[in-house]
This record gives C-alpha cells, sequence and structure tokens, in this order.
C-alpha cells in the first residue's frame, strides 16, 4: 500500500486508522509500528489487539526533475533545426493517455520521441511507456543511464534507439543503437494540433476570418482549419502559437535560433 503523507508516523497512524477507525501507533524503531486496538469484547472477555507493520519511506526524488532538464537539453542539442516540445500529451491505441518526456520535430522531418530515465527513475512503466511512443512517433528513443542498460535492453524493442546519459550530469555519453524509423507518426499529424486551447483554435480561425466559433467544439473548429491549411503548415502555426506560451507546461521551443 503506498500513502501519501507528510512523516512516516503520519502515514503509520493514516494506515491504522483506515482499518481500526480508534487505533493508535507506537513507533518501535526502524519504522516499525506497534498498532493498538482499544479493549473490546470477545465472546464476553475483555481483548486488547496489538500488530505490527513496518512504514518504509519512498525514494527520494530530489534532483530529478534538474536531471531531466539537463538531460532534455543534451538531446534537443542534437538537432541543429526544428522544434522541441516537452510532456506532449500522447495516448495509446487503447485510448489510455500519457505524456512524452520530449519530443523533437526535426526542420523538414518526422517526430522523435525521447523517453528520459534519469538515475533516479526505474523501468517500472517502460513496456507500457514503449507502446506509447510506438503509436505516436516516427523515431522513439530511450536516453538513459548506465544503470538502466540490463533491464533497458528487455524491455527495448530493435526498433527504438538508445543513449547512454552520464550518472552524475545526464550528458549524453554514448549513442548505442540507431532508431529504425516507421510511417506511422501521429505527432506531426494531430498530436501537436489537439495541444491548442480552444482561445488558441480560435484566434487561428478569426485569422481566416472565421469569427463565429462560439457554438463549435474543438473537434470542429480542427477540422475547418483542417480545410483551410494543409498538414505541415498548421502544425507550423500550431508550434508557433505553442511557443508564445507562457507558464504552460506544453510550450514549443525553436531549435538553432542561439
Amino acid at each position: 500500500m503506498s500513502l501519501d503523507a507528510p512523516t512516516r508516523d503520519a502515514a503509520a497512524l493514516a494506515y491504522a486508522r483506515q482499518t481500526y477507525r480508534s487505533a493508535t501507533v507506537h513507533h518501535r524503531g526502524r519504522g516499525w509500528y506497534d498498532i493498538t486496538i482499544p479493549e473490546f469484547e470477545w465472546d464476553g472477555t475483555p481483548c486488547t489487539l496489538v500488530n505490527h507493520f513496518r512504514v518504509a519511506l519512498a525514494p527520494s526524488q530530489e534532483g530529478r526533475g534538474l536531471h531531466e532538464t539537463a538531460a532534455r537539453q543534451a538531446l534537443m542539442a542534437l538537432h541543429s533545426a526544428g522544434w522541441a516540445i516537452p510532456e506532449l500529451n500522447i495516448q495509446s491505441a487503447e485510448g489510455f493517455p500519457g505524456r512524452a518526456d520530449l519530443c523533437v520535430i526535426p526542420a523538414g522531418g518526422r517526430s522523435i520521441g525521447y523517453e528520459i530515465k534519469t538515475e533516479k527513475d526505474n523501468l517500472s512503466r517502460l513496456a507500457h511507456q514503449v507502446r506509447m511512443y510506438d503509436q505516436c512517433f516516427a523515431e522513439r528513443v530511450l536516453a538513459t543511464t548506465p544503470r538502466h542498460l540490463a533491464g533497458a535492453d528487455q524491455l527495448l524493442p530493435e526498433t527504438w534507439s538508445l543513449i547512454v546519459l552520464d550518472p552524475i550530469t545526464h550528458e549524453i555519453v554514448e549513442l548505442q543503437r540507431l532508431p529504425q524509423p516507421q510511417e506511422q507518426d501521429l505527432a506531426t499529424e494531430r498530436l501537436i494540433l489537439e495541444e491548442l486551447h480552444v482561445e488558441e483554435l480560435n484566434a487561428l480561425l478569426h485569422n481566416l476570418g472565421v469569427t463565429r466559433t462560439h457554438t463549435m467544439n474543438n473537434d470542429q473548429r480542427r477540422a475547418l482549419l483542417n480545410t483551410h491549411y494543409d498538414v505541415a503548415t498548421l502544425r507550423g502555426l500550431a508550434l508557433r502559437t505553442l511557443a508564445t506560451r507562457e507558464n504552460a507546461r506544453v510550450t514549443a521551443t525553436r531549435l538553432g535560433t542561439t
């Protein structure tokens, strides 16, 4: 069982009272607790129940965000031109949602999806993430540290590229495997456009002279835009729109402009 609590003692009490509303807990040391149930009767005999359990602390995530950011910057530097979109919304073939650590659209190219596993990560979700990336990106890349290489070899299809990151700096150390591109590329075909909010879609439509948009849903807005623009032009408009966002989770950064 996993509990979110400010301290180990708070987690122990929360666990105890999920089952026994009036229980108390006593820390015996090294994470072990006694759980005491106040006196009750069993077949007419007064009883007190004492049980034992242990609370383990979750692994520290300190620095994980900094490591992932460093890895993203290193991966973006591989591309001399194009666009980078962190945290792009993606989905599996069954419709389950997720996010890609980094999507890159090289100039004139097709999408690359980067899954990043830092030194503090684990591979417990990698098999599921592989299926999602295969659904959404033309090229798929795992960027990870040496600690995860053995597990990655077992879970990663041969069609994926593998990049080794330094375990401390998370800079790129080695490219172990080149990707094998596939035809399917939902990222460039529609996922980037689907990131746009209603007001952003309306702004693009207003530029075309379409002002009566208040009765449309977003699917209708996107469909109307697709009747005026080809896929590449509309994708470019969507990327430039994402690039103007401030304090948003999903933004776009033009590569090769410095």
